[in-house]
């Protein structure tokens, strides 16, 4: 791609934003999730209300109540619910993942680890109990994410980060590259993980010692290039 072209491209898109639904639950991505766990039958987020759910499992928790296999595999999704979070009780989320550990399921823990990728929030509450977590039990997890932890600490909320946009500004690719290279060969459905992957790397490139413009944007194009602007939109 010409630096012409790749300025056109700027020049023609909109503003990137996020619009997430009311519930993280869709059939694409229950399908995209079931290709990346590699199992047939994978259980889905929940479809119901997910807030009023939240409430429902906090209720549980709170009184020490044990939850059902069904409840545990939905339960991660209240983590980052909309007005009902565990988050904002992180002594809830701490009994959560304690029972979660006591099931011992394996799709019970990639459940935990595909909520905490699409919600992913850096810096916000409960992100690095949660993903320490999935980090001292990543055993559990199997191929591909005890591969992508080993190689660039994927649940260290801040390092993890960091090593994959290194790992990309060294290959001269993009973040979403470099997660297929370790075994994640369809899309990633982490919107909040890889928001975060191409935000790291656009800030970046503003810091960069080089102050002219145009070599700057024919830089990008060597990894996080214009078009890989969209990537966040699938």
């Amino acid at each position: 791609m010409s630096l012409r072209q790749a300025l056109n491209i700027f020049i023609r898109s909109e503003p990137f934003t996020i619009s997430l639904p009311k519930t993280p639950a869709t059939v694409g991505s229950n399908e995209r999730l079931a290709m990346i766990f590699g199992e047939s039958g994978t259980p889905r987020p929940p479809a119901e209300d997910l807030d009023e759910f939240s409430k429902r499992i906090a209720g549980l928790l709170a009184k020490g109540d044990p939850l059902d296999r069904r409840d545990l595999l939905r339960a991660p999704w209240c983590i980052r619910s909309f007005t009902e979070p565990l988050s904002r009780k992180p002594d809830l989320v701490e009994r959560l993942v304690g029972q979660i550990l006591e099931a011992r399921r394996r799709n019970v823990y990639r459940m935990l680890a595909a909520a905490w990728l699409h919600n992913f929030n850096f810096g916000g509450l409960c992100v690095s109990l949660v993903g320490n977590f999935l980090k001292d039990h990543v055993d559990d997890l199997g191929h591909p994410w005890k591969e992508a932890d080993a190689a660039f600490h994927m649940f260290d909320a801040a390092a993890g980060p960091e090593f994959i946009v290194d790992a990309a500004f060294q290959g001269d690719c993009t973040p979403d590259d470099i997660l297929s290279r370790i075994g994640f060969r369809n899309r990633l459905p982490a919107i909040g993980y890889r928001e975060h992957l191409y935000r790291l790397g656009f800030e970046r490139y503003e810091k960069g010692t080089n102050s002219n413009p145009l070599d700057r944007l024919k830089g990008c194009g060597t990894g996080l290039t214009p078009t890989a602007r969209f990537d966040l939109r699938r």
